[in-house]
This record gives structure tokens, C-alpha cells and sequence, in this order.
């Protein structure tokens, strides 16, 4: 029998759970790499070309997700097709639109902004064709206003100097089932000013944004879970405003361009963050946070005086619900040579950390420390009880001596040696696959 014969006699439910296994929105993220996900998404268009019966079920979930990389016919497609548009969960935008449209977009775009109550149409008109930025902004608009059911957004958002941020977004309608949003600016950008944007998230849990120069007011962002800050430079205070708009927070990344800042970075005349600051402001969320990765900056990076404690972490044994802690070796102290001083013993670590962690992670290779032979021996005296695995970035054959020394003890050990800046990408790995 035809592989694809045998497709047919197999009952919907069966067909929906494979299709559903091909679907970069339906299944979880760990399972597959970029390449395989190339695959099943051939393998979806394939199947709805089949039949009926197979595109009835295959072209739905294969509309699921969607990469548009023209905006123009992307918008226009689903003016056209109410029913695709409905298909939609995950929208992910990756690079601006510089082609000028035809007169007839330009139409198509107006009815249907005067039909959504969107903007003035003569607004809309002149901003098509006289700037690039707001033209795609206003596409943008249209798309989101368009996709009923989306979940998901990853948006790479252009700003200008001359563009007000606080004009994006001013939609007369609620995007009510988006949860996870990413938002991928190109140039620096205050988030303060997108905060009639993020209004239209009620539902909002998880948030990714990179570029994040400042926030300068609070943000509607009572149901997020996760905050996850790449490449930013913002201060403390910015930092504390936006943790004070979270409430639930309970999954919490930084980094902050390993403490080299960009040259067209100008900052926003605040306080840049130091381990010891990050932590403090993290305090307002101590009763309800499980994730932390502060593993940012390397002591050579810092124009701090290292010589004063507040620059480094404190005890977090109050975070009661902490599971998961990535933090840099030298993030607790150093000594006269630089290197880490954490942990000089047991009961160092005992005060440091809490005894609800199951996963630790120190990023940072250094001659002679002795951490991981400590944790080893602070288990073994029946500390730390849920302790399952810990990440530590030692040469190969350090690596081995810790990995055998905690497999004894139940705990798994992997190695990121040579990996420190893909680690804010491991750690969301991680997590998702204890999820």
C-alpha cells in the first residue's frame, strides 16, 4: 500500500494528532530543531494538496503559524480570506517591507481600515507611501486586527528618530488570547512609550524584548509569569518599573550585552544594573518568582568598584519558590586575584541559597574553585533536598570530575564550557523541557 494511501484510511483523530505533531505552535518547542520544523511544514502543505478529506484537516494547522515576508500580499490575503486569518496562532514578522505598494493595496488597505475604524484614511494614504516606518506599522495594525484567534506574536519592530513610539498601536480592539509576545525593535526603544500597545494584551504571560533602552511609566502587565530583558541597557530604575508591573511574576531572564554597551547607546541617565542592584529590585517579587537568570556581566566588564558588597548577590534563602537560579561564579564576590570567593563552604551555601532550588547553574570557568565539590558535599549532608541538575562551565576534565561527583548524589550535571553567551538560550530550553 501508498505511504499515502495509508494516510487515508486512518480515522480524523489520528490525522489531527499527527498533523498537530508537525505544527511549530502545537508542539512543544524542545522537540525539534529549525530544520525539522522545515520538514513538517512541507509535509503539512504536501498533505493538504492530497485530497480533500486530508487538506480539510492538514491546511488548517499548517496556517497555524505564519512568517510573512512580505507584508503587502500577507495583508491583503487575509482582507481577502476571513477563513485563513482565523487559522492563525503564531505571527512572527522578520523583517521590514521596503517595497512601495501599488495603487490597489493602497485602496484595499483604506476600505478595510475604514471598515475596522482605524486611522484616518487619508492618514493612512499619505503614510503608505511617504514613510517607510509608519507604513509598516500601519500594515501591521491591519494584520493584528484581522487574526481573531492568534496567540502568539514575535514582532521586529522598526523605529526612527524621528518616529513617537507612543503612537504605534492604537487599535479599537482587544487581541484577547495572546499570551507570548516577542518584540524585536531596531533600533533602542523606551517601553514605556508601547504601553497602549501591551493594553491590548490582557492576557499577556510571557514577554521577550530586546533593545529595551529605558521604561520611563508603569505597564499594563498584570498577568505576566515571564520577563525575559536580551541586549537592553536600562538601569535600575527602569528595571524596578517594570518588575513593580508585574505582579505574578514568576520567570525572570536579564542580560545586558554582557556589559559592553553599543556606541549608539546613550543611556537614559540611570544607574546601569550591578548583580547586587538586579537582586534587590527582584526582592519585590521574592513571594512569587521560581526562575531566575541574572548571569550577566563578568567582573572585567564592570566599571563598578568591585571592592563594594552591594555591587554583588546577596542571600536569596527568602525567594521560598525559587526552582531554578543561573547566576555567574564571581556574581557572589571575588577575591584579590578576581576569582570567585562563593562558596567558601557548606554553610556558605547553606546561607546563599534556598532549599526549594532543584536547578543550579554557575556560568564562569576559574582555576581552583572548589563550588561544585562544596554543593556535592552540601547534598550529601542532606541539604538541598530537590536539587536534580546543575549546569557549570568547566574544562573537559574538571567537568567530568564534577558530573561523576554529583551522579552518585542523583543529580545530573551538564557542561557550558565555551557556551556563556548562548546560555540565556539554554536556560529557556531548559524550562521548557521541564514544562
Amino acid at each position: 500500500m501508498e505511504p499515502i494511501s495509508i494516510f487515508t484510511t486512518l480515522p480524523d483523530e489520528i490525522l489531527i494528532m499527527i498533523c498537530g505533531n508537525m505544527c511549530r505552535h502545537c508542539t512543544h518547542p524542545s522537540k525539534m530543531s529549525g530544520s525539522s520544523w522545515k520538514y513538517c511544514e512541507s509535509t503539512l502543505s504536501s498533505l493538504s494538496q492530497t485530497c480533500r478529506r486530508l487538506r480539510d484537516i492538514a491546511q488548517p494547522v499548517l496556517h497555524h503559524t505564519v512568517t510573512p515576508w512580505n507584508m503587502i500580499p500577507f495583508v491583503r490575503t487575509i482582507i481577502a480570506r476571513p477563513d485563513l486569518a482565523s487559522q492563525v496562532r503564531q505571527l512572527n514578522t522578520n523583517e521590514v517591507n521596503e517595497s512601495e505598494p501599488f495603487q490597489r493595496d493602497i485602496k484595499i488597505c483604506q476600505a478595510e481600515a475604514r471598515r475596522l475604524n482605524i486611522r484616518d484614511r487619508n492618514e493612512l494614504a499619505r503614510t503608505l507611501l511617504d514613510n517607510r516606518i509608519t507604513y509598516y506599522h500601519l500594515l501591521l495594525e491591519l494584520a493584528l486586527a484581522l487574526l481573531p484567534n492568534v496567540t502568539k506574536l514575535s514582532l521586529m519592530m522598526p523605529f526612527g528618530t524621528d518616529y513617537q513610539s507612543e503612537d504605534f498601536f492604537k487599535l479599537p480592539v482587544a487581541m484577547k488570547f495572546v499570551s507570548s509576545l516577542v518584540l524585536l525593535p531596531q533600533e533602542p526603544v523606551d517601553l514605556g512609550h508601547l504601553r497602549s500597545f501591551l493594553a491590548m494584551l490582557p492576557r499577556l504571560e510571557r514577554l521577550e524584548i530586546e533593545a529595551c533602552q529605558c521604561i520611563t511609566q508603569p505597564l499594563p502587565l498584570a498577568e505576566l509569569r515571564s520577563l525575559i530583558i536580551e541586549r537592553s541597557g536600562m538601569g535600575a530604575a527602569s528595571l524596578q518599573m517594570i518588575v513593580r508591573s508585574c505582579p505574578k511574576l514568576e520567570h525572570f531572564g536579564y542580560n545586558d550585552w554582557e556589559g559592553h554597551y553599543p556606541p549608539w547607546y546613550s543611556g537614559d541617565e540611570e544607574d546601569a544594573c550591578s548583580w547586587g542592584s538586579v537582586q534587590r529590585i527582584l526582592r519585590l517579587r521574592k513571594t512569587t518568582l521560581k526562575h531566575l537568570n541574572i548571569a550577566f556581566g563578568r567582573a572585567d566588564d564592570f566599571d563598578y568598584d568591585m571592592s563594594d558588597p552591594a555591587v554583588y548577590l546577596g542571600s536569596f534563602r527568602e525567594f521560598a519558590r525559587l526552582e531554578t537560579l543561573w547566576v555567574l561564579t564571581t556574581s557572589f564576590g571575588i577575591d584579590g586575584d578576581r576569582n570567585p570567593s562563593f562558596p567558601e563552604d557548606v554553610q556558605d551555601l547553606v546561607d546563599m541559597l534556598p532549599e526549594s532550588i532543584t536547578c543550579l547553574a554557575f556560568c564562569g570557568d576559574h582555576k581552583n574553585w572548589h563550588g561544585i565539590k562544596t554543593l556535592a558535599l552540601a547534598v550529601q549532608q542532606g541539604y538541598f533536598p530537590n536539587l536534580k541538575h546543575v549546569a557549570v562551565e568547566q574544562v573537559e576534565t574538571e567537568f567530568e570530575e564534577s558530573r561523576k561527583e554529583l551522579a552518585t548524589l542523583g543529580v545530573s550535571c551538564t557542561s557550558l564550557y565555551q557556551r556563556y553567551i548562548q546560555t540565556h538560550a539554554y536556560f529557556g530550553s531548559y524550562l521548557r523541557g521541564q514544562s
